[in-house]
């Protein structure tokens, strides 16, 4: 009590005078008649410190980035918060850039300790940390690094090809989110300064001997929060799985086996010229939670032994109804022989209580079925069910009904179909034709070209917006 009576009577310095300011300096008593952050809230303590930048060479640290979190444990000695990113020093190679509260030494030993504790706890809450990665063994660091972290992450990649020597892999026992986002473009010094919104640009390959990216959140033991894994502005390409090892997902695989609410999130990328034992494009499964495709392409995917070229998605249940969401996204010339009724587009297996919303999606050339719907049932998970708006889907295979509602109808008229250029013409039948307000949360509202959707007053089908439509009419004709 002698102790907390001394920091308020000693260590509360003078702030300019004033009257009462809501929210700010109410008076309240003795001390308390001031502006500034109020006298022994949270943020009063760090008015008298400030906040610097350093940079700490992972190369004089023996190369290894994860060394550094050894020394970021919150406390007295040391009151980082991880805040910064990766990047590149041309001359003492990658670096990670963080921030540190610096108290004065003229203030009172009551006084620094009173910061050193408030800065201790908020590293212990937030220690997100962003990676910059400009190669193939930078990226594979960054996601190990990630994974070893219970903290939220997000590794952002350079523009560039990316050509693993091996499937890229983030294992995770941990809750903290973690997302891959490309099209990252150099400015001076900074690696990744400036992002764009092309998917194209930036490429992770398997150069068609190996699987390209897997993440996986797989805890020991029960949890009591999951992950949200998200990849975002990149392609994904030439990845395989063999056939004759069972491997599914040769381009991507995302999966949670926790019995936790879990999101699986995929934005604006580029799914192509994959194949794999089952689900060639992307194996997606959610023991509980959400798996979401948002203005994406998977095309030209195949599964040459077995179904559903494109994807498979499960999600078996969740915390609330929707499991598998679709939205603005193409689905085109997926290739397989089939596994009885299953076909060569998209699988789903929806669990008890559980929903697939198809928004604003084209489905074109998919062998023997657009859309596979099953239910979970025959494994003790009961069955879900499967709507569609404003959606070009053909046959629908499966145990499950697909409830369409709006639906699109006719030839898209592609740009260049069997050349992967999924645009619409000028003069395809879908233009304008989408649900206007689409109802995903984080919803990036471009397409994969980085061109902003709502173009000419609503939003096209498929994952691209077309750009030149209105200029047909610049003249005054209709």
């Amino acid at each position: 009590m002698s102790r907390a009576l001394a920091i308020r009577h000693i260590d509360i310095l003078h702030q300019e005078n004033c009257g009462p300011f809501a929210r700010v300096q109410p008076f309240g008593g003795e001390l308390l008649s001031e502006t500034g952050p109020q006298a022994g809230a949270p943020h009063y303590l760090l008015r008298f410190s400030t906040e610097r930048t350093v940079a700490i060479s992972t190369t004089a640290a023996g190369g290894n980035a994860s060394l550094l979190r050894l020394a970021e444990q919150p406390g007295l000695a040391n009151l980082a918060v991880r805040l910064g990113f990766w990047g590149r020093n041309p001359v003492q190679g990658p670096e990670f850039h963080r921030s540190e509260i610096i108290v004065p030494r003229t203030l009172s030993r009551f006084m620094q300790l009173g910061i050193a504790l408030l800065s201790g706890l908020a590293a212990s809450t937030s220690q997100a940390a962003t990676y910059c990665v400009t190669t193939v063994s930078e990226l594979q660091a960054a996601l190990t690094a990630a994974a070893a972290s219970p903290a939220d992450d997000e590794i952002k990649v350079r523009q560039g090809v990316y050509a693993a020597g091996q499937q890229l892999v983030y294992n995770s026992t941990n809750p903290g989110w973690a997302f891959i986002t490309g099209g990252w473009t150099q400015v001076d010094q900074n690696n990744c300064a400036q992002q764009n919104g092309v998917a194209a640009n930036t490429i992770l390959t398997g150069s068609g001997a190996h699987q390209v990216l897997s993440m996986v959140f797989n805890p020991p033991g029960s949890v009591s929060a999951g992950p949200r894994f998200g990849v975002q502005n990149l392609s994904i390409q030439a990845g395989y799985g063999d056939s004759a090892t069972f491997q599914r997902g040769g381009g991507l695989v995302m999966a949670s086996y926790a019995d936790v609410q879990t999101e699986l999130w995929i934005d604006n990328v580029i799914v192509a010229n994959n194949s794999g034992y089952f689900a060639g494009g992307a194996e997606l499964y959610a023991r509980r939670g959400l798996i979401r495709i948002a203005n994406s392409q998977f095309s030209n995917n195949s599964a040459p032994t077995s179904a559903f070229g494109h994807l498979s998605a499960v999600s078996l249940s969740g915390d609330g109804p929707n499991g598998v969401l679709i939205v603005n996204s193409t689905f085109a010339n997926g290739q397989c022989p089939g596994n009885g009724t299953r076909g060569c587009g998209i699988g789903a297996m929806l669990g008890g209580g559980i929903r697939m919303d198809i928004i604003n999606s084209l489905f074109f050339n998919n062998a023997i079925s657009d859309v596979n719907i099953e239910g979970a049932a025959s494994g003790g998970f009961g069955n879900g069910a499967a709507f569609a708006n404003f959606s070009r889907i053909g046959l629908v295979s499966g145990t499950l009904p697909l409830s369409a509602t709006s639906p699109l109808v006719g030839d898209p008229r592609f740009v260049d179909a069997p050349n992967q250029d999924f645009r619409l013409r000028n003069d395809s039948p879908f233009l304008n034709q989408a649900l206007g307000v689409v109802p995903v949360y984080g919803y990036l509202g471009y397409d994969l070209t980085g061109s902003l959707r709502n173009r000419f007053g609503a939003v096209d089908a498929g994952a691209y917006e077309n750009q030149t439509w209105d200029f047909i009419f610049s003249n005054g004709f209709q």
